[in-house]
């Protein structure tokens, strides 16, 4: 067989591997419009197989676990039935960890991931602390100049218990973050830190700061509810109940 005629073959094959690939992606897209149409007519064991064959006949394209996932979730948290929430949270956690596996530079879903893991945690399986800190961290470490992703990791830290992890990350925060009026979560995340390490006035400044970047945040409204508990330890009723009535009004809007 001549060089020539191996070449021939070789492109054959080759355009005919990607014309493969081409029909795939498009029965795979074809099969998460349906997913979507069936989720909006809450058709959802429908649904979840049709998002499985996407994924399947596509599985290069991450949108279709992070979508499934978020389909997984929006049941969960309706599941009254803990076996059941716990079998639709394992399930969409499975599914974004095998995508995971394949493209290791898909940041949004290493994000979806850790945040999957964490709801993990939050539904019982507590033994997943680790796990949890390791794929925020992962995160992280992948956008180490975004101080949104390092907040992310503080936050998730501290609702699994880990104040230094938190405390660490929440600094890290502040330090890149240019617009301060972007900084009421790391300075949440750091109280809660301090608070959680054992530093009441440290938690209590880093509460003052918070609101002061970002007054009417949800991360304000928390911050004046920690600081009513911190104040109400210290005996100090009045400025408890100030921050207390700030809380609830923020709230309320």
């Amino acid at each position: 067989m001549t060089s020539l005629v191996i070449a021939i073959v070789v492109i054959a094959v080759a355009g005919g591997v990607f014309l493969f690939k081409d029909i795939q992606q498009l029965r795979g897209s074809l099969a998460a419009v349906e997913a979507n149409d069936l989720v909006a007519q809450n058709r959802g064991e429908e649904a979840l197989e049709k998002y499985r064959d996407a994924i399947s006949l596509a599985p290069d394209v991450s949108e279709y676990p992070i979508r499934l996932h978020e389909m997984l979730f929006g049941v969960a948290s309706q599941e009254t039935d803990p076996e059941n929430r716990r079998t639709l949270l394992e399930i969409g956690y499975e599914v974004l960890a095998d995508t995971a596996d394949r493209d290791p530079y898909d940041f949004l879903l290493r994000e979806r991931l850790a945040l999957a893991t964490l709801d993990l945690f939050e539904d019982g399986q507590t033994e997943r602390r680790d796990e949890v800190i390791d794929r925020y961290i992962d995160f992280a470490e992948s956008r180490p100049s975004y101080s949104e992703a390092q907040a992310l990791l503080g936050n998730a830290a501290v609702i699994v218990g880990g104040f230094e992890v938190g405390l660490a990350a929440a600094n890290r925060a502040i330090e890149i973050e240019l617009n301060p009026a972007a900084l009421d979560r790391a300075w949440w995340v750091r109280g809660i830190a301090l608070d959680g390490l054992g530093d009441p006035s440290g938690a209590i400044a880093s509460f003052e700061q918070a609101i002061a970047a970002n007054g009417e945040s949800n991360w304000a409204a928390l911050s004046h509810g920690q600081l009513a508990e911190l104040f109400e330890n210290q005996g100090d009723v009045e400025e408890a109940a100030a921050h207390r009535a700030r809380q609830i009004e923020l709230l309320s809007e």
